[in-house]
Formats: C-alpha cells, sequence, structure tokens
C-alpha cells in the first residue's frame, strides 16, 4: 500500500512541498506498521534509516525488555543519528500503540540530497528541529536539578537525566 500524498503533507515541512516533490518523496518511503510491543528496531544493530513516526507512540528502551526511558510521539523523527552518522543503534524502539511509520533509507536521503530534492531539505530541517528541541529539553533540565539542590546533589534524578539523555541523543 502507497502513502497517501495528504498523509505525507502532513508531516511537519512536508505541506509546502509542490507534487512532484511528493511523488519523490512517496516513491522513496516504505510504510512500516506496528502493533503494541512489536520493535523497530533493536539495540546494536547497523540500520542507517530514519523512520518519521505519522501515527502512535513509541517507547524507547536503553536495553530490551527494560522500562521505557523516553516516548516519542506522531508527527516526529526516529532513528535520525543512524541516517546521519552510520553508527549502529543505541537504543530498542517498541511500539507503545498501533503504530504507523515511513522508513527512508540513508541511500535514498543521500542521493536526494546531492540532487537538490526539496523534500531531502526540509527532511534536514525537521531533524535539525528535533535535536534542537531535544536539546532544549535537557538543558532546562539540568537547569532545573542545578537550581534544586546545586549540581550533583540529587543522584537518582541525575541517573534518570542520563538514562534519558541516552535514549534520546543515541538512537
Amino acid at each position: 500500500m502507497g502513502i497517501d500524498p495528504a498523509d505525507a503533507r502532513a508531516f511537519p515541512g512536508f505541506a509546502q512541498l509542490d507534487d512532484r516533490s511528493i511523488d519523490d518523496l512517496r516513491a522513496r518511503m516504505r510504510p512500516v506498521r506496528l502493533r503494541p510491543g512489536e520493535t523497530l528496531f533493536h539495540r546494536g544493530e547497523r540500520n542507517a534509516s530514519l523512520y518519521l513516526l505519522f501515527r502512535g507512540d513509541v517507547d524507547i528502551v536503553e536495553t530490551d525488555g527494560e522500562r521505557a526511558v523516553a516516548t516519542r510521539r506522531a508527527r516526529t523523527v526516529i532513528g535520525e543519528l543512524g541516517l546521519l552518522l552510520d553508527v549502529p543503534r543505541t537504543a530498542t524502539v517498541v511500539a507503545a500503540t498501533d503504530v504507523l511509520c515511513w522508513e527512508i533509507t540513508q541511500q535514498a536521503f543521500s542521493a536526494a540530497i546531492e540532487r537538490g530534492e526539496p523534500w531531502a531539505a526540509r527532511l534536514a530541517l525537521a531533524v535539525a528541529s528535533e535535536l534542537a528541541a531535544r536539546f532544549v529539553d535537557v538543558r532546562s533540565e539540568l537547569t532545573r536539578l542545578d537550581a534544586t539542590n546545586g549540581p550533583a546533589h540529587r543522584p537518582a534524578e541525575l541517573e534518570q537525566l542520563r538514562n534519558r539523555l541516552l535514549a534520546e541523543w543515541a538512537f
């Protein structure tokens, strides 16, 4: 089943793309559907694809079977470091609800950047925005911890923040 053009345009950054760009984007994405509990990818896998989480929620876990250290909701990107850096996955991503995401391989993305495809530029901006938002969230949390009891005075909270950093910046 293909990806509906209206669904592609609903993803942040793609609304202004012309029909040709949307068609090119759709031709390079593969829909991936998951049920609750199914795994998108495992820690340690070599997979350089990026996933656009269109519908549903996924949990990020450091080690298979452990509790979630973060949750990602619809209309965000997953696996951006694999795409940008071609590094093994450092977290496992598991569907928390019914999920629809779209896979874009590193090869498809790189070729689109080389061709100057508008959708690839928009996707790069979406990835940068996501990373910036995570940075702001983590910085706010560090500031809150420092203001509450000074640096390193709350080991449990610092461990929780460490886990969050690893989950949010490592997959």
